[in-house]
Order: structure tokens, then sequence, then C-alpha cells
């Protein structure tokens, strides 16, 4: 399996595995298992990264393979659809206030005219 590593993965949107992760994150919480493996997917929003999905290993006789890749794209994707789904939900109410406000001016208006 091609194993990238974290200088070279410099695209903000490849999939990457982090061998040896303290070497990336020397400091973690006491008692805390050293992670043995990263698998790190991010996700966007119309083109533009806005997340991660992070997913650790802890035991190093188990690595990251083909199958976990599938799935974790798979739950970035979602995560996208998600982001977008939030933005247009939020763009509509947006919409939804102006359009209200524009019918009380209207009102108003109509008012004043009769």
């Amino acid at each position: 399996m091609n194993r990238e590593s974290l200088t070279v993965a410099s695209a903000p949107v490849a999939p990457m595995i982090i061998d040896h992760v303290l070497e990336a994150r020397p400091s973690r919480a006491p008692g805390y298992a050293a992670e043995n493996e990263a698998r790190l997917i991010p996700f966007t929003m119309l083109d533009e990264p806005v997340g991660t999905v992070w997913v650790l290993s802890h035991d190093d006789r188990r690595q990251f393979d083909a199958e976990d890749r599938r799935l974790l794209c798979s739950l970035a994707g979602f995560s996208s659809a998600a982001f977008t789904l939030r933005a247009s939900l939020q763009s509509a109410l947006d919409s939804a206030a102006k359009l209200g406000q524009a019918k009380q001016q209207l009102r108003r208006l109509a008012k004043g005219l009769a």
C-alpha cells in the first residue's frame, strides 16, 4: 500500500496516513495511549476544505488498509454533504427573513398610498 507522509501530502484535500504520530504530535494527556498511526481525511464545501475526519490507531499490530480509506472517504463525503446542506438551509432562512422584511415594508408603503 502507498503510504503518504505528513510532509508529502501538501494538497489540502488529499487523504493521508501519518506513521509515528508522536513525531508529528509529541504532547498528549497523561495516561493517554500512544497513537501508532493516524488517518486524516479532509472534507470540503464548494471545493474549499472545511474539516478533517481523524481516526487514530493505538495498536501497532493493525494498520489502516484500503477498506478503511474507502469507509473514511465515504464518511468525509457525508460530512461534506452535511456542511453544504447546513449552509444551504441557512441561506434559505436568511432569504426568507429578507422576504418577510420586504413584505412588511411594501405593506407600509401601500398603506401610505391608500
